[in-house]
Order: C-alpha cells, then sequence, then structure tokens
C-alpha cells in the first residue's frame, strides 16, 4: 500500500511538468495562428503569432515581423486587417500581433479616456491618478525572448511595424530600448518631435499621410504639402526629419524623388558608420490609414513596403 502512495505522489508531482510539455508540443506544431498569454512585470499580456504553413520546427529558422495596433485596438484587430498574415504565408514569415495594455490617460481636452493603448513616452506622462505605469519594452522582449526559445526563429531577423500608438511605440520605445532585438523598423501614423537617443541607431522606414487628421493639427489643420519643394519647407516636416536624423545618427542631407502616390526622402549617410538609413514617405491624399492595398489608400499596400525595406538588414 505504501509503494502504492509513493506512486500516485510521483505521478501528482511530475503533472505540472507534463503539461508543459504538452504545451509546448502543441505551441511548435507545423503552421497555424494561436494565441499566447505571458506574464511580465506582473501583468498578463496577450498576443498572436501566426505561422505560415511552411512553417517546420524542424526546418530553417523563419524571420519574425511584429506589428503593434494603434490605439483602442488589438492584436486580434490588426491580424485580420493589417495584411501581414497573408504576405507571411507568401514570403515565409512568422506574423506576431500583440495587445496593449488596458489604461486610464487623461487626453488633450482634459478628459479621462480608457483603452488598450501604448504607453509611449507621452502616453506614460498622461497617465490617470492612480493608474501603474509599466514597459510595453519588457512586453515584446519577452515575446521575443520566448518565440527565440520555443520556436524556428531567425533571431537576427526580427522587425516591427506599427500604426498610431503603435508607431509611436516603434519610435520612442522600440528604436530607444529595444535595438538590440528588433533589425529594422517601421511604420505610419505617427511622429515625433522628441529628442530622444539609442545604442544602436537603426534602419527605419516612415509613412506620413498627407492629409491624416492626428498629425496635421500640429500643422495649424493644414494638409502636409507633397512637393519636394513644398516639404522642404515645412516646418513641422523638417524639424521631425532633423530629429530622427539626430536619433539614427545619420547626416541631414538627403535624395528626394516626387512620384505619383507619393513623395520620398532618403538619409543614409551615417555618422557611425553602421548601416541604418531613414526614408519618409509623404502618402498623397490619406488620411490616417496604414494602406491595405485597397482603391481607397492609393491601392498602396504598407506591408509589402515595409517588407521589401525590413528584409535587406539584418542585426
Amino acid at each position: 500500500m505504501k509503494n502504492v502512495i509513493a506512486f500516485i505522489c510521483c505521478l501528482l508531482l511530475l503533472l505540472p511538468f507534463r503539461a508543459k510539455s504538452q504545451t509546448a508540443q502543441l505551441m511548435n506544431q507545423r503552421g497555424g495562428t494561436h494565441n499566447y498569454q505571458l506574464e511580465v512585470d506582473g501583468l498578463q499580456r496577450q498576443f498572436i503569432v501566426h505561422f505560415p504553413a511552411s512553417y517546420d520546427p524542424a526546418g530553417a529558422a523563419m524571420p519574425v515581423v511584429f506589428m503593434l495596433h494603434g490605439g483602442g485596438g488589438n492584436g486580434r484587430k490588426y491580424f485580420n486587417i493589417s495584411g501581414w498574415k497573408e504576405l507571411g504565408e507568401e514570403e515565409g514569415i512568422i506574423t506576431v500581433f500583440p495587445t496593449a495594455y488596458e489604461v486610464c490617460f487623461v487626453d488633450r481636452e482634459g478628459k479621462a479616456q480608457r483603452g488598450n493603448y501604448w504607453l509611449t513616452t507621452n502616453k506614460s506622462a498622461q497617465l490617470c491618478a492612480g493608474q501603474q505605469d509599466h514597459s510595453d519594452a519588457n512586453f515584446l522582449r519577452a515575446i521575443a525572448d520566448y518565440l527565440k526559445a520555443n520556436h524556428q526563429v531567425d533571431a537576427q531577423r526580427f522587425y516591427c511595424t506599427g500604426f498610431s500608438n503603435g508607431m509611436g511605440t516603434t519610435l520612442t520605445r522600440v528604436i530607444p530600448e529595444l535595438s538590440d532585438v528588433f533589425a529594422a523598423v517601421g511604420g505610419t501614423g505617427s511622429m515625433t518631435l522628441e529628442e530622444l537617443s539609442t545604442p544602436r541607431p537603426l534602419p527605419c522606414l516612415m509613412m506620413v499621410s498627407s492629409h491624416d487628421p492626428k498629425l496635421i493639427q500640429h500643422n495649424g489643420e493644414q494638409p502636409f504639402p507633397t512637393t519636394i519643394e513644398g516639404i522642404e519647407q515645412n516646418e513641422l516636416l523638417t524639424q521631425v526629419m532633423a530629429n530622427m536624423c539626430q536619433l539614427l545618427q545619420l547626416e541631414m542631407t538627403y535624395e528626394a524623388a516626387e512620384r505619383r502616390k507619393h513623395t520620398s526622402f532618403v538619409f543614409d549617410k551615417t555618422l557611425d558608420g553602421g548601416n541604418q538609413k531613414l526614408q519618409l514617405a509623404i502618402l498623397k491624399d490619406l488620411k490616417h490609414v496604414y494602406p491595405r492595398g485597397i482603391p481607397e489608400h492609393n491601392n498602396i499596400e504598407a506591408a509589402k513596403i515595409f517588407w521589401d525595406f525590413f528584409k535587406a538588414y539584418q542585426l
């Protein structure tokens, strides 16, 4: 009888480890979309990972792209609408869709707002009284660490893109705090005038829509110019360029080109001998969108444009 009891006790002790093993086996299956939860800094954080059908846990390591949603959204929304999971299937990319933690912050009108918002440097300063601050950089790093430990990913080819509040986080948190994780970044719907720094400047592609109401409110409510000369004379855009060049250790010299759907400025002369680059594209006639390749977005497909930019770089 004592031997039976001892045997049962051993089985009970082994159960948690067996459960973890089964979960890990499920997570490493071929292809598919999976929901995950991680505890980071005492908070339960959520994210979605889509593995393309070509994913093989015993095969070649795949690149990874993080898509950071806009303020008030969630990972599921941008899993559905951003175009990244579809591109991931075509190109063999593991795509990640994290969800920001629900917070309360005070908006520009002094009203309290609640929702899933990334804590950019500005949002951290606007938290409601009693609202706990936290690090989204720690969350994104924890996702990357989990993927590296459990899946067949290429640690040298992690990339981050964001929209609106997600792009703000890419600029103010990812570049300064996660330059050792991501090889290149990009996004649309936000820009920063903050003077920031990073231990490793990295390539960045920024898209700014000429009629984005959230951005042109800082331009006297006037649409951004889309000609090279007009952009060069716009105080706000030139200040953004100067601050980004300072952040990325680039000379304030560029090559500009005006095309049918956008005007681009490319800064690639580095001050530190690195391979970083800033590419700024002013998208003509668009508003506050992450372009999805539909007629209303001038058939601009952001995911493909960002991937063409990202894939040239690795850590």
